[in-house]
């Protein structure tokens, strides 16, 4: 009896230790987190602070939080077109302008995020664009489980032993020449910062805060005067190049990219401006697309064998209808290589179905469905999208309830389980509407109403100026009634401005997209449609004074 007791207990203590051990785990990968966090914003607050400090009383930050239709277009994007139109007006450093937007982002990690940004900014004007992102939410864990860093830490594990799994294997000598080049790659860099003098590392840590703090025009401003340093680091003309396409300076940044290869001419630093110019423009922007094959280009000469150089240049190929064979060819051998990236396998994909083989773009997706990122939704979505052109109703119905399981009450996945039933004749209830619905109609969406109005509270309660600015071609309506409690809110409308732009140019002069129907992520043009009426909106309001 006793060694039956003294065995039960032992187990009692190793279930005690595992569960102690994972909470311990999940409490450091959250002060992981925080500090690495805590050391990534380090500029940042220290940049803002000592430029309020130094500013006239006149001087302001205005923060802009949204999503992607915030965060888009580098120097087109409309926060970026409002500090040159404000400097314009008001001369610079009257305002600072701060860009927030995170794409993907939805109200409720705004509303969480918001206080840290107040502390972070100290801004005197904050502008909410917000809520387009909650009728579509991709994001899948429930309960405690989206919270968890250990889960996610699980998750990223177990897609890397996925990789681990498929890639083809590399012969050592190629890793070796691959780590050999990378080395390479940054040793002439690191070279050139331990022979600068102490005022040229100043200069340097000064243009870089510029550049983290968003502060793009006088990053650019120490930058060029680097560019006088006898022993230059090379990254210097890469970083140069960016600053100035955030300035909407499109063909100086050029040069500099062009610079920083001839630099450093290996596929690394080819790749490197391509992937830029391909992620931070958007597949449907033709100039940020044809820069970006160019450097993909480049790099598959140095390299033949670049995985990234294949997966840009083939994804940014498939996107235009003539050149969809030439980009099968190159993420075909990024498969081969080992790549299982959800773009390349997305794109591929939708190459095999317009080809009519849809066997190859059935298996070419099942080979995605365990990718952890965003992406993961998609290849579920193309998936079962193969199925029901095939009119596989089994498969199709059998594969939206899996992709229920991993992303519930998932809208869009509910929309396409009803149109399965309905081919086949059966009645599916679901609960709630549409995401057709909600796209339209977010400001009815209940947790889009009480996370808006809680962003309204904590603003308010800041005592700082809010802009609750409505997207292109909504009404403004909606809106007033939801933050009608709060009477220092300035409205700023874009329903009638975008609306006689449609019609006079056109809505793809105006758009890039239409991933809200009526609307979408904004072209330069757009973005310049739009701070007009904010800037006007605002001096009527006597928020900004009238130039």
């Amino acid at each position: 009896m006793r060694r039956d007791l003294k065995v039960h207990t032992s187990w009692l203590q190793k279930i005690f230790l595992v569960v102690l051990g994972l909470l311990l785990t999940e409490a450091l990968l959250y002060m992981v987190g925080w500090g690495y966090n805590y050391v990534q914003r380090t500029y940042n607050p220290k940049t803002i602070a000592s430029s309020t400090s130094e500013k006239s009383n006149e001087s302001k930050v205005i923060l802009c939080i949204g999503e992607s239709t915030t965060a888009w277009g580098l120097g087109d994007s409309y926060p970026a077109v409002l500090q040159r139109k404000l400097d314009a007006l008001y001369g610079s450093n009257t305002y600072y302008v701060i860009n927030e937007g995170v794409a993907g982002s939805d109200t409720q990690k705004i509303a969480l995020s918001l206080e840290s940004l107040l502390i972070l900014y100290k801004p005197d004007i904050v502008i909410t664009m917000v809520g387009i992102n909650d009728s579509w939410q991709i994001r899948g864990e429930t309960g405690l489980l989206k919270y968890s860093k250990l889960y996610k830490l699980y998750t990223l594990i177990r897609h890397n032993l996925d990789l681990l799994k498929n890639n083809q294997t590399q012969k050592p000598e190629e890793e070796q020449a691959l780590s050999v080049e990378k080395r390479n790659f940054l040793k002439t860099d690191y070279e050139a910062i331990r022979l600068l003098s102490d005022s040229e590392r100043e200069l340097l840590e000064q243009a870089e805060r510029e550049f983290r703090s968003k502060r793009f025009l006088e990053a650019v401003q120490a930058y060029k005067s680097a560019l006088n340093f006898e022993e230059l680091p090379n990254y210097i003309r890469f970083n140069l190049g960016q600053a100035l396409l955030e300035i909407g300076n499109k063909n100086e940044a050029e040069k500099f990219f062009e610079d920083y290869v001839k630099g450093n001419p290996s596929d690394l630093a080819q790749v490197r401006v391509a992937s830029l110019y391909h992620f931070a423009f958007g597949i449907s922007d033709r100039y940020g697309q044809s820069l970006a094959q160019k450097y993909s280009r480049m790099a598959l000469q140095s390299n033949p064998e670049n995985i990234e150089a294949l997966k840009i240049l083939g994804c940014s190929l498939e996107s235009q209808k003539d050149t969809q064979v030439e980009a099968k060819g190159y993420l075909e051998k990024a498969i081969r290589l080992g790549s299982v990236d959800g773009n390349v396998i997305v794109s591929l994909a939708r190459i095999y179905r317009n080809e009519g083989r849809f066997k190859d773009s059935e298996k070419i997706l099942k080979i995605g469905l365990n990718d952890p990122t965003d992406m993961g939704f998609f290849i579920w979505k193309d998936l079962i999208a193969f199925y029901q052109t095939q009119k596989d109703w089994v498969n199709a119905e059998k594969f939206v309830d899996e992709a229920l399981r991993k992303y519930p009450n998932n809208q869009n996945l509910i929309d396409v389980k009803s149109e399965i039933y309905k081919a086949q004749g059966k009645k599916y209830e679901s609960e709630g509407k549409d995401i057709r619905y909600w796209k339209k109609n977010f400001l009815l969406f209940p947790p889009t109403r009480e996370n808006y109005v809680q962003i309204a509270k904590i603003i308010e309660g800041k005592k700082i100026q809010h802009v609750a600015m409505q997207y292109p071609m909504r009404s403004i309506e909606e809106l007033k009634t939801l933050l009608v409690d709060f009477k220092s809110i300035a409205f700023v409308d874009n329903q009638n401005n975008f609306q006689t732009a449609v019609e006079q140019k056109g809505f793809d002069a105006i758009f890039n997209d239409n991933f809200a129907e009526d609307f979408g992520h904004m072209t330069p043009l757009g973005s310049q449609i739009l701070v007009e009426k904010l800037i006007t909106d605002l001096q009527r309001q006597n928020i900004l004074p009238v130039k």
